[in-house]
């Protein structure tokens, strides 16, 4: 099946201030790692980590929006079309982006900005993986490696830190089914 997510680890800014900027909602319903649409979770080092099951959700003005005051690092793990990218903002403004589009190109990953140094040694990682597996895609694993470098999350491994339910205010509401809609029934 494959992962289809994304998500953004805050540091240097207080939970409520980040969900308020992110149009979320705590609803202080405990949930397992992947236990609904959209969960947080403080982990280790000061991180805030906000996980969502859709990788088009975090965005460039959510990114900026939510590390004003502080740093964002986030991620995009959609596995069907092995594509991966993270991001860092410091202050509201985007430092380095590390993108990984099997598309684009199959052979390394695309790099933006100044990122932190934990990137050699995880791309040279990968890279060496890779040549001696022409199978599998060993590249995508490069942006969500430094994500877990970085702030201690893991996609496959999720956290040790209880996960939050959360409310997301801008959800759009549920389509109606194609009869509810023909007949005129239905809620949504």
């Amino acid at each position: 099946m494959g992962y289809n997510c994304s998500f953004v680890c805050v540091k240097g800014v207080n939970k409520a201030d980040a969900l308020h900027r992110l149009r979320l909602e705590e609803t202080g319903e405990t949930v397992e790692y992947y236990g609904a649409d959209y969960i947080c979770a403080e982990l280790r080092g000061g991180w805030l980590l906000i996980f969502v099951t859709d990788a088009g959700w975090v965005s460039e003005a959510r990114d900026v929006a939510v590390s004003k005051g502080g740093q964002a690092v986030s991620g995009v793990l959609y596995e069907v079309v092995n594509y991966a990218n993270a991001w860092g903002y410091q202050d509201g403004h985007s430092v380095w982006k590390v993108t990984h589009d099997a598309d684009a190109d199959l052979g390394d990953v695309a790099v933006e900005g100044e990122p932190p140094p934990e990137l050699a040694a995880i791309r040279a990682a990968a890279l060496k993986a890779q040549a001696q597996n022409d199978n599998v895609d060993c590249l995508i694993d490069i942006p969500i490696d430094l994500i877990t470098a970085l702030t201690g999350f893991s996609v496959e491994a999720g956290s040790e830190a209880p996960f939050e339910r959360l409310i997301w205010l801008d959800e759009p509401p549920p389509r109606k089914g194609f009869f509810a809609r023909l007949f005129g029934g239905g809620k949504g």
